[in-house]
């Protein structure tokens, strides 16, 4: 037997998303949607706090937004790092965060559906105009739920590729090959003395 240090390959499909893409660069064309989308919000935020509503948003909104948003920077934050220094540990605030949304969304997901029914068992006679707006909600929400799970997949192949790169670089994986040989021991007919 012998140890062999396989030789660690990028072009691997199993980095690769969508378009033939790697899949860091998948993660960081995600990343920076998700700071544009940060970004937005915030001066959004910004624009309703100083603007001529302002006296309509309370102070509990103001700290749970001001919350979200120092905690959305951070991982964004350690998310670009762990991206741009290929660190995987970087990486997984946010797949901690893409689960949460996971989860939640898809809670919100089944109780959406059941109240759906429960309304169309108590007014089985409702407008077809609001049965129709309320299969395109749940179908737009199944939608942007899948959409999620793409891209928890996305930040998990890309954890997976800096953490099998870094391990291969520093020795820490090694496989064990079998030998290929098979050794028959042949008796000989005259022994040397």
């Amino acid at each position: 037997m012998s140890q062999v240090q396989p030789q660690f390959d990028s072009n691997d499909p199993k980095y690769r998303c969508c378009c033939g893409c790697h899949v860091m660069t998948g993660a960081k064309i995600l990343a920076s949607l998700s700071t544009i989308y940060v970004i937005v919000e915030a001066t959004i935020f910004i624009a309703a706090l100083f603007g001529p509503s302002r006296s309509r948003i309370d102070s509990a909104f103001y700290g749970f937004y001001l919350g979200y948003f120092l905690i959305s920077m951070a991982v964004l934050g350690s998310l670009w790092y762990g991206l741009i220094k290929e660190r995987e540990g970087f990486l997984i605030p946010m797949l901690i965060c893409m689960v949460t949304i996971i989860i939640l969304a898809g809670v919100y997901i089944v109780f959406l559906f059941l109240s759906y029914l429960n309304e169309m068992m108590l007014k089985p006679r409702a407008s077809a105009d609001a049965n129709t707006l309320m299969f395109i909600f749940f179908f737009i929400c199944a939608c942007w739920f899948a959409l999620q799970c793409w891209f928890c997949k996305i930040y998990k192949n890309a954890y997976n590729y800096i953490k099998l790169k870094r391990l291969s670089l520093t020795g820490g994986l090694i496989y064990i090959q079998q030998s290929d040989r098979v050794y028959v021991a042949v008796r000989k007919e005259n022994p040397e003395p």
